[in-house]
């Protein structure tokens, strides 16, 4: 998956520590995908903690054209984050979907993954 492009990738990133994502975009700053989501570091940083705030991201033909993907993080026992729970559904059903509930869902759905991360084995 491309570092930058998609919900998946997004989202991730969102809820990764700030001074991990700084590592991030002083590594790839340079890079179109990267200067795409912000020229500079506060703006490369306002985008993802609005994405963070919001909970889950949508994602509109980043990846493919006429696809649309919406996806969650998926946190650890220590709450870092170490992936994300996505749908991916062709655009054209958007128009009868409400996106901001499957994002609700994911976003549930993520967060019952994340509890059995978290949950002590046995």
């Amino acid at each position: 998956m491309p570092l930058f492009k998609g919900a998946a990738s997004k989202v991730i990133l969102a809820h990764l520590t700030p001074a991990r994502l700084r590592r991030i975009y002083e590594a790839h700053q340079q890079e179109t995908e990267a200067q795409a989501l912000g020229a500079d570091w506060p703006t490369f940083s306002h985008y993802f903690r609005a994405c963070r705030k919001k909970g889950f991201y949508l994602s509109r033909g980043e990846m493919q054209t006429d696809m649309t993907g919406i996806a969650a993080p998926i946190f650890n026992s220590d709450r870092l984050v170490v992936g994300s729970l996505g749908l991916v559904f062709e655009s054209q059903r958007s128009l009868f979907l409400h996106e901001d509930v499957f994002g609700e869902l994911v976003v549930r759905y993520a967060g019952e993954v994340s509890a059995k991360l978290a949950a002590p084995a046995g």
